[in-house]
């Protein structure tokens, strides 16, 4: 009498997700879905050059209120107080819990 094939092996469990990586620059904004990053910052390279004001801090809080970015460094930027205030809501009613202005 023949016997019966052994079971086929059990596949490997899957390996966990790679944590999402930190996207730093306007490169990395144009480069990656903003809903991949963990956290985005988007500081100046040099104190002569202020990249986001207020115009920019309102698209930004467009753009991020359905992403999954935890923190958000704007340091040395522009923004006044109505994107500071935008930006302060988007805390409020997003997965942000953090910003650094």
């Amino acid at each position: 009498p023949e016997k019966p094939p052994p079971p086929p092996p059990h596949p490997p469990p899957p390996s966990p997700p790679s944590p999402p990586p930190s996207c730093v620059g306007l490169e990395s904004v144009s480069q990656v879905a903003l809903g991949t990053c963990a956290s985005l910052s988007l500081a100046p390279a040099d104190a002569s050059s202020k990249l986001l004001g207020d115009d920019a801090a309102d698209a930004l809080v467009s753009s991020l209120e359905e992403s999954t970015i935890g923190e958000l460094f704007l340091d040395g930027n522009t923004v006044g107080d109505r994107g500071a205030a935008s930006l302060a809501g988007l805390v409020e009613r997003s997965r942000l819990s953090r910003l650094s202005l």
